[in-house]
């Protein structure tokens, strides 16, 4: 059965993070001060390890490996881009 999700993120460069293998991201959003994100998945699914990378506006981005954008949050007048990386290990 499917069911959505949340897992709290932090505000850090780089972070591992465990999700049911066939995840979907939704959302990424503030709430009530911590980033978060909303996902939708099988629940008994085998979990995979997804590696997530936050940067503050005009933050370098080098060598880096390959990521796709998964949301932006505003906290404290600061501004907080995710991304997270194209596959994910097991």
């Amino acid at each position: 059965m499917h069911t959505i999700f949340k897992t709290k993120l932090d505000i850090t460069d780089f972070q591992t993070i465990e999700l049911p293998q066939d995840f979907k991201i939704l959302h990424i959003a503030n709430q009530n001060g911590v980033p978060c994100i909303w996902y939708e998945c099988t629940h008994d699914m085998p979990l995979v390890y997804l590696d997530i990378y936050c940067f503050g506006t005009g933050y370098r981005m080098d060598n880096l490996p390959a990521m796709v954008y998964i949301g932006t949050v505003q906290i404290d007048g600061y501004v907080w881009h995710f991304y997270r990386a194209q596959t994910w290990k097991r």
